[in-house]
């Protein structure tokens, strides 16, 4: 029987960062509908991004994913890219592998005035279901023997889950999937949890909000946590909340169900669980409601990225952000939002260049690349000299790399 794939309820979806954190750069991402009960529905379906010609991509992204860098030429522009992610995402429950990295899609959005919110990219799903935080919480409050690592392939690995054809993002998705799998046959309790609405995580923080009620949190890094929120940023859909560790520690950080931590009642701290964990819950409760609220400094939002600004510079940001398209600045913005602009139009809309700026752009691109290239071909020569000398895909991948600067 065909199925409908709009009306897919689930979505595993992995991005493919080729950049660091810092830069903020998506070869794009590789997705997969399933039915309800999590079953995928096609095989691995690709949305690439286009990188500028003057970007280089980190070799060992590239590599450790299994990217082949030709594909970063085939892409949508970074705009368009955001807006079919967002159409992808839009009234779907999400199931990645940590949602933290789904944050370098707001920052696809923001380099290319398309939003003005940190979760933008991102704020639409229906729910958001973090594997290595399910995992997490599965090894601290389930009988799951071994927490997860870090990164997904060797995760798959010590849950007998890797699998093994070549290097690549088809084998990843896969890897996420039968995690997947793996820790609802094994604990379907308290991932079903995890798959609930954010709508429901919601009114859990709105609840600690209203009334003072502590809540339970793991996150993707295994930290386990009480928090009590004291204030809400609706804008950003953010919650202001203390948290205090097992440790005792007391800290004020903003959460939001977009990050994919396991919220939930403080009921799961059973005395059972708080023993084997040696987390005294009575303790840290009442140090918890004794702190007084301190806030701490917003993270970066789109303003900032565009600092420093004028009124000028906020009212063009403003336009462009609900705008189909980006429209010219105005004559009276800032100088760096000019320069922000004319990069804008040389990597996503170069028709609008005039010749003159086309020029300049190209000049501009040749030194950057040119830069960057030392590192890219030391990074590259470093992973030729940790390859497997026996892989033949390694080696055609390794190849493609290294060739990559001398085809754009």
């Amino acid at each position: 029987m065909n199925f409908d794939l709009k009306q897919a309820p689930f979505l595993y979806l992995l991005t493919m960062p080729i950049s660091s954190e810092e830069r903020g750069r998506l070869g794009g991402v590789i997705f997969a509908h399933a039915d309800a009960y999590l079953r995928p529905l096609e095989s691995p379906q690709f949305l690439w991004c286009k990188l500028p010609e003057r970007v280089l991509p980190s070799p060992g992204y590239l590599f450790i994913q299994g990217i082949n860098p030709a594909f970063l030429k085939r892409g949508f522009n970074e705009r368009i890219f955001v807006e079919k992610v967002q159409e992808l995402i839009k009234d779907r429950t999400v199931i990645t592998w940590d949602a933290n990295r789904l944050a370098t899609l707001s920052k696809c959005a923001m380099r290319s005035f398309k939003a003005g919110e940190k979760n933008f990219a991102i704020s639409d799903v229906l729910g958001l279901a973090d594997l290595r935080s399910a995992l997490h919480a599965a090894h601290l409050l389930g009988s799951l023997s071994k927490a997860p690592y870090k990164a997904l392939d060797m995760t798959a690995a010590l849950y007998n889950c890797q699998k093994l054809s070549k290097r690549s993002p088809e084998r990843r998705l896969g890897e996420l999937q039968d995690l997947t799998a793996m820790l609802r046959s094994s604990h379907q309790a308290l991932f079903d949890y995890q798959l609930r609405s954010s709508e429901f995580k919601n009114s859990l923080l709105n609840k600690s909000l209203k009334e003072q009620t502590v809540l339970t949190c793991i996150n993707s890094n295994g930290m386990l946590y009480l928090t009590k929120v004291i204030n809400q940023d609706v804008q950003n859909k953010e919650f202001l909340s203390l948290q205090i560790g097992r440790k005792g520690q007391i800290k004020a950080e903003y959460i939001s169900t977009l990050e994919g931590n396991i919220i939930a009642p403080e009921g799961v701290l059973t005395k059972e669980r708080c023993d084997k964990l040696h987390f005294d819950l009575v303790t840290l409760k009442h140090a918890l409601y004794a702190s007084p609220s301190v806030c701490p400094a917003k993270l970066a939002e789109a303003t900032d990225y565009f600092d420093p600004i004028n009124e000028h510079d906020l009212k063009f940001l403003n336009n462009a952000f609900r705008a189909q398209t980006v429209p010219e600045p105005f004559k009276e913005c800032s100088a760096k939002l000019m320069e922000h602009y004319f990069f804008y139009l040389g990597d996503n809309e170069r028709g609008k260049l005039s010749y003159e700026q086309y020029r300049r752009y190209e000049k501009i691109s040749r030194m950057q690349v040119q830069k960057q290239l030392p590192k890219y071909m030391q990074e590259t020569q470093d992973l030729i000299n940790h390859a497997d000398e026996d892989s033949q895909d390694d080696a055609l991948l390794m190849n493609a790399i290294a060739n990559y600067p001398l085809t754009i």
